[in-house]
């Protein structure tokens, strides 16, 4: 059976290129300044030192003490490591020799490792090989691999199986590099004008 060459391609890993923080203090009444902050995407867990403290949502608004002193508000917002693949693949319409093959009637076989070492899988006896494998249904077109990274290089790779258990070749290979956790952290500087000097009077 023959795959096709667009069999696999993994969606695109956009967490940890568009981690954001978008944190604004509105300083019009000195006395009860308006900290205002999202984050993008959502998830993010946030912490507050400096000139305010503690635990925060990943959004929020907050009223703030009066500003009597100097110094910086930060806020700092973590997003947890990526650790999920989403893999799609289009399954085959024929055989090597030209015969029509029916997806329905065998399974897509999906591997992965961290390895670079597809080359060392067996699709015959998948179990011996030592690497990640799940079968789907030759009617699916999509698998969601969890428990990935934190951080690294993960390939991945399919084959049609038919009824009779005979494997085709193994299809184009794609990876997605994990990046571990990201932190991102903004911080608002106020300044204080000095005191008054020389203050004399008549």
């Amino acid at each position: 059976m023959r795959l096709l060459i667009a069999l696999l391609s993994l969606l695109p890993a956009t967490l940890m290129a568009q981690s954001a923080v978008d944190f604004d203090i509105n300083f019009s009444n000195p006395a009860a300044p308006e900290a205002t902050w999202s984050t993008s995407p959502s998830g993010a867990s946030c912490s507050a030192s400096g000139l305010w403290s503690g635990g925060k949502g990943s959004t929020g608004t907050e009223i703030l003490a009066p500003v009597r002193t100097g110094g910086a508000y930060t806020l700092n917002c973590a997003w947890a490591g990526d650790t999920v693949a989403t893999v799609t693949w289009t399954n085959p319409v024929t055989n090597t020799d030209g015969s029509a093959y029916n997806p329905s009637t065998g399974v897509t076989r999906l591997v992965w490792t961290p390895n670079g070492d597809l080359d060392s899988f067996d699709c015959l006896t998948p179990s011996l090989s030592g690497l990640n494998y799940v079968d789907e249904a030759g009617s699916n077109t999509a698998h969601v691999v969890t428990g990935l990274g934190p951080t690294g290089i993960w390939e991945f790779g399919a084959y049609a199986v038919n009824a009779m258990g005979f494997c085709s070749n193994i299809s184009n290979t794609v990876s997605k590099t994990f990046t571990g956790a990201v932190t991102v952290t903004d911080s608002i500087t106020i300044t204080i004008p000095g005191a008054v000097t020389q203050l004399g009077v008549d």
